[in-house]
């Protein structure tokens, strides 16, 4: 919750040569305080998110909403700021299942696009926490014993139940209503306390961390190649979630 995130301030270009290089291929990196840190320094993993983005016209557009998002919490616009910062990740789901098209065998709903879009971020997330714990348990993947199976196995439970409550999110349409209350007002949803004029500068914050860990996932290639295999999964869970919701409406009625 409140995860704190910060965009580099975009100043005038400096005076100096080296300067004007960094000003302008970092005046649109961020780094995000919990996540991942950015600073000014020139490395390889910075170049290759901004490379990423400027080469492609979906992750291009969603670096634009999550910019604009950032200049509307400054000045204070909390519910426009959320909802763009949704629209921003779902953009990187989209450019998750484009990717992940190109084999012929990759399958989606293209009939449910929000949450499938949705879905990708959440294999992204669960990919990265599941990697993350084989790299400290120091699975030997050239020598797979098979204790080194049975350590591989546990590790990636572990990062799989990492990575389960924004699945459970995205099944429960958490973002879906998030999405519409920064847009919409909603006399039922207003009943209950949900509105754009509620939304405050803590929740926008939350779901642009969401936004900034979806970038910085991106920058390894291996994130984004593995989570092809963990998405029919994730998206299976959302229709189980989605039955047991059902389920539960029908026997209340």
């Amino acid at each position: 919750m409140n995860q704190q995130y910060r965009f580099v301030e975009q100043d005038q270009p400096p005076d100096s040569i080296w300067g004007g290089i960094r000003f302008y291929y970092y005046k649109m990196l961020f780094y995000v305080l919990g996540w991942v840190m950015f600073g000014r320094n020139f490395t390889p993993e910075n170049l290759a998110l901004q490379m990423g983005v400027d080469a492609n016209p979906t992750l291009s557009n969603a670096w634009r909403l999550a910019t604009d998002a950032h200049i509307l919490i400054k000045n204070k616009r909390y519910a426009s700021a959320l909802a763009l910062a949704v629209i921003s990740f779902e953009e990187i789901g989209k450019f998750l299942l484009t990717q992940w098209s190109d084999d012929p065998t990759f399958k989606y709903d293209k009939s449910k696009m929000h949450i499938s879009k949705q879905a990708a971020i959440a294999a992204l997330f669960t990919t990265q926490e599941v990697r993350k714990k084989y790299r400290e348990a120091k699975v030997d993947f050239q020598n797979m014993s098979e204790v080194e199976a049975r350590k591989l196995i546990k590790v990636a439970q572990e990062g799989w139940k990492l990575g389960k409550p924004f699945e459970v999110m995205v099944a429960s349409k958490v973002y879906e209503h998030v999405k519409w209350s920064g847009l919409y007002y909603d006399e039922g949803k207003a009943a209950k306390g949900i509105e754009p004029a509620k939304v405050t500068k803590e929740s926008a914050h939350e779901i642009m961390s969401i936004t900034a860990r979806a970038f910085n996932a991106l920058i390894d290639d291996g994130n984004i190649q593995i989570a092809r295999f963990s998405y029919p999964r994730v998206f299976e869970d959302y229709e189980k979630e989605v039955a047991q919701q059902n389920s539960g409406v029908d026997k209340k009625e």
